[in-house]
């Protein structure tokens, strides 16, 4: 199966796990940053907010980056209690430290761009009975991917002193850009962009919607 939307397949692998498949450039900062989450310890990136990356497998300038498949949509079903929404916050706010601590700067920060350990296609994601008890007895973790537009620091750079042209910052999602570069600002700091982009996915999501 295809996602239309993206150079991505579902597959299963000779153990029949489940996996989805992304072509990625050889030799970009997308692959250089899948190659890192690759060497880690499973566990330890699914604790830490990112989906993990299986195997990477390489062909003439491109590779095939192999990741469990998860599923889209991960605030639907709608969380019910504040107790269900806290684990969505807290692994994406994992991931972006996990990210950011190793000089890597998402720049597409959103919801999207942000998986469930659960998918279906026997019923929609939006109203899974499944998935809806799965989060209330707090089964289901959370991940960052789609480094597509991210950006490794160039090594000696340090964050805070890492500074990116202000065209960069228009990369993203509509509604879910910060507009720290709207007065004119030839340059901005990427990280704290991130750290912007997230508080209003957050914002737009939980606390525009609570109290309407």
């Amino acid at each position: 199966m295809t996602d239309p939307k993206a150079s991505v397949v579902f597959a299963q692998d000779a153990q029949g796990r489940h996996v989805a498949i992304k072509l990625v450039a050889e030799g970009s900062d997308e692959h250089r940053i899948n190659e890192m989450v690759r060497q880690q310890p499973m566990e330890l990136v699914k604790e830490n907010g990112i989906v993990p990356v299986l195997e990477i497998l390489h062909t003439k300038g491109y590779c095939f980056v192999v990741m469990p498949r998860w599923g889209p949509a991960i605030t639907h079903p709608e969380p019910t209690t504040l107790g269900e929404i806290i684990p969505i916050l807290r692994s994406m706010l994992k991931g972006l430290v996990f990210l950011h601590s190793r000089g890597i700067v998402h720049r597409d920060i959103s919801f999207e761009n942000t998986l469930v350990n659960h998918f279906s296609k026997a019923h929609s994601e939006w109203d899974n009975p499944q998935r809806k008890k799965l989060r209330k007895d707090g089964l289901l973790c959370y991940g960052l991917f789609d480094y597509n537009a991210s950006v490794f620091m160039p090594e000696g750079s340090r964050i805070g002193g890492f500074r990116l042209p202000y065209a960069m910052s228009e990369w993203g999602r509509y509604g879910c850009l910060p507009h720290d570069t709207d007065q004119g600002e030839y340059d901005y700091d990427p990280f704290a962009y991130d750290v912007g982009m997230m508080g209003r996915v957050f914002c737009s999501e939980f606390q525009v919607r609570g109290s309407s």
